[in-house]
C-alpha cells in the first residue's frame, strides 16, 4: 500500500476498569490519507469518573494522551496542536484532529475507570 496512506487501528477495550465498564470506540478503525480530518468517539456504559485517551506507534508501547476526570482535562503530552478532545457527558469522550498522524501506523486505544 502506498506510503501516503495512513493506516490507524482502533481497538475497543471490553471489561476494561473495576466495574467491568464495556467501552465502545466509533470506528473501530479508519484509514484515511495523511493530512485529512480524524474523528473518534469512546463510549461507556457505566459513567465512570475518568476516561482515557492512549495512542500507540507500531513498534512502541502505548502512550497516554491525555484523560478526563469528570469534566476535568488532563493534558499528559504536548498534543494541543493534534487533538482537540472533548467529553461533553460522562460516557462519552470524543477526539478530533485536523489531519491525519503523521505516523505509518498508529493505534487509538479508549479506556474508563472509576478513578
Amino acid at each position: 500500500m502506498s506510503p501516503r496512506f495512513l493506516h490507524c487501528v482502533a481497538l475497543c477495550l471490553l471489561g476494561v476498569g473495576y466495574m467491568g465498564a464495556i467501552v465502545t470506540q466509533n470506528p473501530r478503525y479508519q484509514v484515511t490519507r495523511m493530512g485529512k480530518p480524524v474523528t473518534l468517539s469512546c463510549s461507556q456504559d457505566l459513567n465512570h469518573d475518568v476516561m482515557y485517551w492512549y495512542q500507540q506507534k507500531l513498534s512502541q508501547a502505548p502512550k497516554l494522551l491525555f484523560y478526563y476526570y469528570d469534566q476535568d482535562f488532563n493534558n499528559e503530552t504536548d498534543t494541543s496542536d493534534n487533538f482537540q478532545p472533548s467529553r461533553p457527558n460522562p460516557s462519552v469522550l470524543w477526539v478530533s484532529t485536523h489531519q491525519a498522524w503523521g505516523t505509518p501506523q498508529c493505534i487509538s486505544v479508549p479506556a474508563a475507570s472509576t478513578q
